[in-house]
């Protein structure tokens, strides 16, 4: 297991590599961020965005922002 932080990200995703080389989260260390004020929990919108038709698996991450201390990034 290892950790890793996305550029500028503000969550450490924990994962591992298989034998084929594909790499699993397996966990995260902070799964809450404050944006706008608001108290956002990102496994939520994930498992919210995951039920879209066509959408198989995403991963939302706080990042910095100049205008707000942090906004959402989404990756599907």
């Amino acid at each position: 297991m290892s950790n890793h932080l996305a550029p500028d990200a503000i969550s450490i995703d924990f994962s591992k590599v298989d034998e084929r080389g594909y790499v699993h989260i397996i966990g995260r260390d902070k799964d809450l961020m404050i944006s706008g004020g608001y108290d956002v929990y990102t496994k939520e919108v994930e498992t919210e965005i995951d039920q879209v038709p066509g959408i198989v698996e995403t991963a939302v991450l706080g990042v910095p922002h100049p205008y707000s201390a942090k906004v959402l990034q989404l990756w599907s």
